[in-house]
């Protein structure tokens, strides 16, 4: 089943060590890479959320500071997994 194209654009890093590429997680299991999130079909996501700016860095240390995206699938929303 092919995913929908997710894009995640980097912004410039503004401080030494700052990737300007966001984390993202789904389901609580930290993605690496945009091929993973290729994968996964539009219709089983419940929900997204975004933290940015000093929440994020706060919640989730330098590697947040970019910014960190929260894919909540309708699986794991009914206590299923999302594999």
């Amino acid at each position: 089943v092919g995913g929908p194209g997710i894009v995640i654009r980097e912004r410039p890093g503004e401080s030494a060590g700052e990737t300007g590429k966001p984390l993202v997680y789904v389901d609580g299991v930290r993605i690496e890479g945009d091929a993973a999130l290729d994968d996964l079909a539009p219709d089983r996501i419940e929900r997204i959320e975004v933290i940015k700016g000093e929440a994020a860095a706060l919640a989730y240390g330098p590697e947040g500071s970019a910014g960190v995206i929260l894919v909540f699938t309708k699986e794991a929303e009914r206590g299923g997994t999302s594999g």
